[in-house]
C-alpha cells in the first residue's frame, strides 16, 4: 500500500486576492504566504486512496463507468481551429469534419457521488492546435479511458460559472500552454468545484503535469502517481497525490471554501481516512513540560510506515536525542488529526464516546487481574481506566484509555492503541513491546485546551514502541460506526496539499 503525507496547510496564497478570485469568495484567501521547496515538511502518513464513491475505491469506480457505459471513441484534436462544446445534454463540434463520431453525441445518466450526472466516456482526450473545449450548461461528467492532453494555441479549456468538469482518467494528464483559465472560480455558481480531476494512473513518474505557465483552476486526486506544476504554472484549487513537486517558479493556491465542497455529494472520506493506523509509535499531541528520555536500548519504530515519533513543531528540538530507529522525528501535530490550533473539542467528544461505549470502566486497578483484552480470535477490548495507574506489567489488546497518569514499569506489552490523557511515566522494562501507538494527549475538560505533559523514561530495559499497522486497524475496527465517524470528524475533510513517502 502506498502511503501520503500532509506536505503544507497553505503553499501559497496570493494577496491581493483581487488578481485571481470574485469578489464573493475573496474572504477565504489567506495574506501572503510563501514556503521555499526546502522549507516544507512532511506531516503526518495516511492509506494512499481515502475517498469513499459510496463503497467503491477510486480503481473500483473508474472501472464501473467503463463497464456500464459505451464510449463514444477517441477524441484527437492535431490541427485546424476545432472548439468542441460538451453540455449535459448532447456535444457538439465546431471546425473539423474529423470528428462526426462525437459531434450530436448524448451522456449517459448514472450516480456520481450519490446523484445523477450526466457522463461521456471517451477512450482518450487529446486537444493540440488552436483547439477549445467549451463546458456549459450545467454539470458534465468526462471518463477518460486513456491519456487526457491539452496543449496548444486556443481558448484550450473553458467552464462556464453555472458548470462544472468533473473527469476520471485512467491515462497520464497533461496541461499545457493552452489550459488558461483567468476569470474562473473554484466553485461554480452553484456551489461545486469548478474542475476535477481524478486520476486512477499508477506511476513513481509524473502522471498529471501541469506546465501551463498559466492560471490553472483544478482539485486534483491522483493518489497513485506524481503530480508536477512547473514552468511558472499557477494552480488554483487543492493536490493530493503520491508525490507532489512544485517547481520552477510554479505556485499552488488553496481557497478554504474547498474544504467542504464535497460534503453534499459524500465525497467526504470514510472515517477511515483518519485511522488509527495514522498514528506514530509515540505521538504527543500536547505541550510537554518535564521530558526524560530513555536512556536504555529502547527504541521508537515507525518501520518507514510513519513517523517513528511525531511531537508538536516546538518540542522537536528537545525530542532529538530519541532513539528513532529510523531518524524519524515529526514536529507538528497536523491539525487534522485534533482540531484546528489548540482545541481538544472534537477530541473529548470522541474521548466521551469512547467511556460510554467501552468494554470495561475501571477505577482502582490495583487489584485488577490483566490482560486488558487478549490479542487474536476477537479478544480485544476497550477498556477505560478513571484514574491514575501505578501498575507494573501491564498487558493487553485493543484500546486502552487511561484518563489520568500513567506512572508504571516492569515488563508491559500492548497490541493496539494506548491514550494516556496525563503524564506519561515508564520505569525500566524489558523483553516485550508496545505494538502499535502511544498517544499522549492531556487536555482541560473546562476550556477544552491541550495542557501540558511531562513524559519520563527512567532505568534499563528495552521495551520498544513498534508501529503495527494491523494491530491499529484491529483496534479502529472495535469502534462502532458512531465512534468511527466521531474520530473521522476530528479530521478536516479536505487536505489542502499531500505528498507521498
Amino acid at each position: 500500500m502506498h502511503r501520503v503525507k500532509f506536505i503544507a496547510l497553505e503553499i501559497l496564497q496570493d494577496n491581493p486576492p483581487e488578481g485571481h478570485v470574485d469578489q464573493a469568495y475573496r474572504d477565504n484567501f489567506f495574506s501572503n504566504t510563501s514556503f521555499a521547496t526546502a522549507e516544507i515538511e512532511s506531516l503526518e502518513p495516511q492509506p494512499c486512496d481515502t475517498f469513499d464513491f459510496f463503497g467503491n475505491s477510486l480503481k473500483e469506480e473508474v472501472a464501473r463507468y467503463q463497464n456500464d457505459h459505451r464510449s463514444i471513441g477517441n477524441v484527437v484534436v492535431n490541427n485546424g481551429v476545432v472548439d468542441i462544446t460538451m453540455t449535459p445534454s448532447r456535444v457538439s463540434v465546431v471546425g473539423s469534419d474529423n470528428h462526426g463520431h462525437i459531434n450530436g453525441a448524448e451522456p449517459e445518466v448514472a450516480a456520481v457521488f450519490g446523484e445523477d450526472a450526466s457522463i461521456y466516456y471517451v477512450d482518450s482526450l487529446q486537444m493540440a492546435s488552436t483547439s477549445k473545449l467549451h463546458i456549459k450548461g450545467g454539470d458534465v461528467a468526462l471518463v477518460i479511458g486513456g491519456e487526457f492532453s491539452m496543449g496548444g494555441g486556443g481558448a484550450g479549456l473553458v467552464i462556464d460559472p453555472d458548470s462544472s468538469l468533473m473527469v476520471f482518467v485512467e491515462g497520464q494528464v497533461k496541461l499545457n500552454s493552452n489550459v488558461k483559465m483567468p476569470t474562473t472560480n473554484t466553485l461554480s455558481a452553484t456551489g461545486k468545484p469548478t474542475f476535477s480531476i481524478f486520476s486512477s494512473y499508477e506511476s513513481n513518474s509524473v502522471g498529471i503535469d501541469i506546465n501551463a505557465s498559466n492560471r490553472v483552476v483544478a482539485n486534483v486526486y491522483a493518489p497513485f502517481t506524481q503530480v508536477s506544476v512547473n514552468s511558472g504554472g499557477s494552480l488554483f484549487g487543492s493536490v493530493k497525490a503520491r508525490k507532489v513537486t512544485v517547481v520552477g517558479g510554479a505556485k499552488v493556491v488553496y481557497d478554504e471554501l474547498l474544504a467542504n465542497a464535497f460534503d453534499e455529494n459524500s465525497g467526504e472520506p470514510s472515517p477511515e481516512w483518519c485511522s488509527f493506523d495514522d498514528l506514530s509509535p509515540l505521538t504527543v499531541a500536547s505541550p510537554v513540560g518535564n521530558l526524560s528520555l530513555p536512556n536504555s536500548q529502547a527504541e521508537f519504530n515507525g518501520k518507514d510506515s510513519v513517523p517513528d515519533i511525531t511531537v508538536t513543531q516546538g518540542d522537536l528540538e528537545r525530542f532529538s536525542g530519541a532513539n528513532a530507529a529510523n531518524d524519524n522525528i515529526q514536529g507538528g501535530i497536523p491539525d487534522g488529526v485534533f482540531s484546528r490550533g489548540e482545541s481538544a473539542e472534537k477530541f473529548h467528544a470522541f474521548i466521551r464516546m469512547l467511556k460510554d461505549n467501552a468494554d470495561n470502566v475501571l477505577g482502582d486497578i490495583s487489584k485488577v487481574k490483566d490482560p486488558f483484552g487478549e490479542k487474536g480470535n476477537g479478544k480485544e477490548e476497550i477498556t477505560y481506566i478513571t484514574g491514575d495507574v501505578d501498575k507494573n506489567n501491564i498487558s493487553g489488546a485493543g484500546i486502552l484509555v487511561i484518563d489520568g497518569n500513567y506512572n508504571a514499569g516492569g515488563n508491559p506489552s500492548f497490541d493496539g492503541l494506548i491514550i494516556v490523557l496525563g503524564n506519561y511515566s515508564q520505569k525500566g522494562g524489558g523483553g516485550r513491546d508496545l505494538n502499535g501507538a502511544l498517544l499522549v494527549a492531556p487536555y482541560n475538560v473546562n476550556d477544552l485546551k491541550f495542557t501540558e505533559a511531562n513524559i519520563e523514561f527512567s532505568g534499563g530495559g528495552s521495551n520498544d514502541f513498534n508501529y503495527d499497522e494491523a494491530a491499529l486497524r484491529t483496534a479502529f475496527n472495535l469502534l462502532d460506526d458512531e465512534e468511527q465517524a466521531s474520530w473521522g470528524g476530528v479530521v478536516m475533510p479536505h487536505p489542502r496539499l499531500v505528498m507521498a513517502s
